[in-house]
């Protein structure tokens, strides 16, 4: 266990800087918040006229757009580091993470925290909150569909992020990722067969979107084994894809810049 110790002492230092600035810190937090529950809000008024699209209303819509912010918050406050990662390649900082005795990727991911992802996880939490109301029974479900949902959203920016290895990323994997999260933060049910086997291999939204509330609407282990299993897929094929991006990189002669 003590060779994994430096994980926890990273998390406390990236979360003594993170909230040095109190006033920025909780400003960036409540902003962030804020916005997502406009976002919501606008769902509640396309509610307001019609009752249901497709079979869906405005309690599957909360609970797709909650569960999905609570673990997108969770695991980009944790590993902030991932948002620069292009950048850190490209311009070669990568060195400084090479250099040391601990894993590249998670160092690199670990290397900030972010404060407007805990907006995320507050909104997250309202929204399911108010909206979907669950019963207690529910939430050890509904904590692992959002852990899942959290977990394709990181292996997608990954995924994007290690382009920059074949110099491809930076505004580009910027401009997919977005489109990947408008995509999965949307209403799925209205897609054919076709569609629904696109989010759920080439494009993988269907894990945030799509499946989570399906298996809280209609639980089957069928369903929860294919989230499960399609998150990790997704999961493992970025962590290849970064790896044999490594294994390609080149220094950019940042080694002078170690402490």
């Amino acid at each position: 266990m003590q060779r994994f110790d430096w994980i926890w002492l990273t998390m406390k230092v990236n979360w003594a800087n993170m909230t040095a600035h109190r006033g920025a810190f909780w400003s960036m937090a409540v902003l962030m918040c804020v916005q997502n529950l406009i976002y919501l809000s606008l769902w509640a008024v396309v509610f307001s006229r019609f009752s249901s699209l497709n079979g869906w209303g405005m309690s599957e819509v909360a609970f797709l757009f909650g569960s999905s912010a609570i673990g997108y918050g969770i695991l980009f406050s944790i590993f902030g580091g991932l948002n620069q990662l292009s950048g850190t390649i490209q311009s070669g900082l990568l060195d400084i993470f090479l250099a040391r005795p601990r894993p590249v990727l998670i160092s690199v991911l670990m290397q900030r925290m972010r404060a407007n992802n805990l907006g995320d996880i507050l909104a997250g939490i309202i929204v399911v909150t108010f909206f979907v109301r669950p019963e207690i029974s529910m939430l050890p479900l509904l904590f692992v569909l959002s852990a899942l949902s959290g977990l394709v959203f990181l292996s997608f920016r990954l995924i994007m992020h290690s382009l920059a290895f074949w110099n491809v990323g930076g505004e580009s994997g910027e401009n997919g990722f977005i489109a990947f999260l408008i995509a999965a933060t949307n209403p799925q049910n209205g897609f054919g067969a076709w569609g629904k086997f696109v989010l759920l291999t080439i494009f993988p939204a269907g894990y945030i979107g799509l499946l989570p509330v399906e298996i809280l609407r209609n639980f089957s282990w069928h369903l929860l084994g294919l989230q499960l299993v399609g998150s990790l897929f997704v999961f493992l094929f970025a962590i290849f894809l970064f790896n044999a991006g490594l294994k390609r990189y080149t220094s950019g002669n940042k080694f002078m810049e170690l402490r």
